[in-house]
């Protein structure tokens, strides 16, 4: 998978040619940000996200290193995922509606992925 970046815009080009394009809404990406998920689109069709949130917040140190990452993805209906990495362990709690929350604490850094499925996110 080939990524480009330009700006806020990030694109992602598969083998096949492909093309998922993230517009997001922040400040300075490279060193210390709030980022937010404002569009997805696949191969130029967008893709609902407003029952969705996606948002990142980190900061790096003076060396260029991590020193914390704050992720969450909230769904108005269904779920909410939230993780805090501490430059150590990562602690994360999951909800879904209808069962008791989960929190589990990692050693060391955990991102949570997003998979989509031709601009669908599954």
């Amino acid at each position: 998978i080939k990524k480009t970046e330009n700006g806020n815009k990030i694109t992602f080009t598969d083998l096949a040619g492909n093309t998922t394009e993230l517009m997001l809404k922040e400040k300075d990406r490279k060193r210390s940000l709030s980022a937010e998920l404002v569009s997805l689109s696949y191969n130029g069709k967008l893709a609902d996200v407003t029952k969705n949130r996606f948002g990142f917040a980190w900061v790096y140190d003076k060396k260029g290193i991590l020193k914390s990452l704050t992720q969450h993805i909230l769904s108005k209906k269904d779920f909410a995922l939230f993780s805090f990495f501490d430059g150590k362990n990562t602690r994360m709690m999951n909800w879904e509606r209808g069962i008791k929350p989960e929190i589990n604490t990692y050693k060391g850094l955990k991102l949570i992925n997003i998979k989509s499925n031709q601009g669908k996110l599954i």
